[in-house]
């Protein structure tokens, strides 16, 4: 299956179980995803199911595991999961500027921004696979790989463009 916004995927953890994610948002050869708080022994998830999940955390990632059918595509889910999508912190001609996740807007950081948000980055498919093995307990990651928390992604979120 092509990767589209909406797809629902499973992801084979360490020790044969596995792991879900959904692909809910496309900005040019990135995709955004979370991650799901949920460990099956088969690639089955249900759509309905996806809305009592926890989110783990999410960002931008590249599809080669999906397009390569690597990951197991379960299908479209037609309700988006509950998401945030992060605010990032840019330094341009040496100022520093908070920009939206799909670059739509940029304006100038506050001293507080700067150091509150993180460098956008777009990642490839096996660091969203070391993730899932991280938080879901199958794999201790050192501290320089553990992507950022869901919580965390929510509050640079809620950081007001229109400052």
């Amino acid at each position: 299956m092509k990767t589209r916004v909406g797809l629902l995927f499973a992801v084979r953890l360490e020790g044969g179980m596995f792991g879900f994610g959904q692909v809910v948002a496309r900005h040019r050869a990135t995709w955004f995803m979370v991650a799901y708080s949920v460990v099956k022994d088969r690639p089955q998830l249900e759509c309905s199911e996806i809305k009592e999940l926890e989110i783990l955390f999410g960002g931008n990632y590249f599809d080669s595991r999906i397009a390569s059918g690597h990951w197991v595509t379960l299908g479209v889910c037609d309700a988006s999961p509950r998401v945030c999508f992060p605010k990032f912190k840019v330094l341009q001609d040496g100022v520093w500027q908070v920009i939206s996740w799909d670059r739509a807007a940029m304006r100038l950081a506050t001293p507080n921004e700067v150091a509150m948000l993180e460098f956008r980055t777009d990642s490839s498919a096996p660091v969203f696979e070391d993730g899932l093995n991280h938080y879901l307990g199958r794999v201790l990651l050192a501290d320089s790989l553990v992507l950022t928390p869901w919580e965390r992604t929510c509050a640079a979120a809620s950081i007001d463009m229109d400052v």
